[in-house]
């Protein structure tokens, strides 16, 4: 596919960049402490989305998730739109990756597999999750039920709640909404997204972002 060729220059550029970033982030967000991340080269990136493929597409957004098979596993993986150097987003993608790695071991996120830093930003690889992106509604129009709702709902406050306690920082997600939310065989919501999360320095109750928003934990 047209503009998907790079060159063993470009890979190593991108490696590199995206290498020292992603460290930033795991060092900023977990004082260095965190599990050991799955690399995947480019080639079996394009090999399992087919060259990102639109039929391999299962949720269009701020990024794109395809779905494709890794080694014989069937997965996820996360492309950001717009992924090239004069169109720069506000997501954060070595945070997300950083962040989803510290909490792949919680049942209601969704589990990292690993990522590729072979493109100009990261592509991140999830485990599948045989219903998809949460829908409100079925194809039909019919709302999704109360008690469906409500056992997402307390599964994902599960989730944020794990993430406001369990690390060195408060981390607040700030970015919790249908498309970030997956739903395996058993109908177990994972949340998915954490590339808006920003962390609270340890003894503080609240942080000033680059947007001047006041975020805070009561």
């Amino acid at each position: 596919m047209k503009g998907w060729f790079k060159t063993e220059s470009d890979t190593s550029r991108h490696s590199d960049k995206n290498g020292s970033l992603f460290v930033e982030e795991i060092i900023s967000c977990s004082d260095g402490k965190y599990n050991p991340i799955r690399i995947f080269s480019s080639d079996q990136i394009l090999k399992a989305t087919n060259n990102f493929d639109a039929n391999h597409i299962i949720s269009h957004g701020r990024f794109i998730w395809y779905k494709g098979t890794i080694e014989e596993r069937k997965a996820l993986i996360k492309k950001w739109e717009g992924d090239h150097v004069f169109s720069p987003s506000a997501d954060n993608a070595h945070r997300d990756i950083a962040v989803l790695s510290m909490m792949s071991s919680h049942k209601n996120v969704l589990k990292l597999l690993g990522c590729c830093v072979e493109f100009v930003k990261p592509v991140i690889v999830c485990e599948y999750a045989d219903k998809g992106p949460l829908q409100l509604e079925d194809k039909d129009g019919t709302p999704l039920s109360w008690s469906a709702r409500l056992k997402i709902g307390k599964e994902i406050a599960n989730a944020v709640a794990y993430l406001h306690m369990a690390f060195p920082r408060i981390i607040i997600n700030r970015d919790i909404n249908p498309q970030n939310i997956f739903l395996d065989e058993n109908g177990t919501a994972k949340l998915s997204s954490f590339c808006l999360s920003i962390s609270i320095p340890e003894g503080e109750s609240s942080v000033f972002d680059d947007k001047v928003f006041l975020w805070n934990i009561r």
